[in-house]
């Protein structure tokens, strides 16, 4: 990758045109398919561990809606408690 690519993807991330998922070349597919792991880090009573594992999922792609779906779901059952 040339110096100047580099620069226009930083300026593209820093702009919010593109996620860090997409500068990484990580598609959203795979991190959705990771998704899952949160459910069952949940499931086995590992909530810190899930919210944790959730929050690197965001990093990459903060606005993808399944995943804030998720991050909502995940704060109102520890509200729930």
């Amino acid at each position: 990758m040339t110096r100047e690519i580099i620069l226009e993807q930083a300026n593209r991330l820093a702009s919010g045109q593109l996620s860090l998922g997409q500068v990484l070349g990580v598609p959203v597919e795979q991190v959705l398919g990771l998704a899952r792991v949160v459910g069952g880090l949940k499931a086995a009573g590992r909530d810190e561990d899930a919210e944790v594992f959730l929050d690197g999922l965001l990093a990459l792609y903060p606005k993808e809606p399944r995943l804030l779906a998720l991050q909502r779901a995940l704060q109102q059952a520890q509200n729930s408690i």
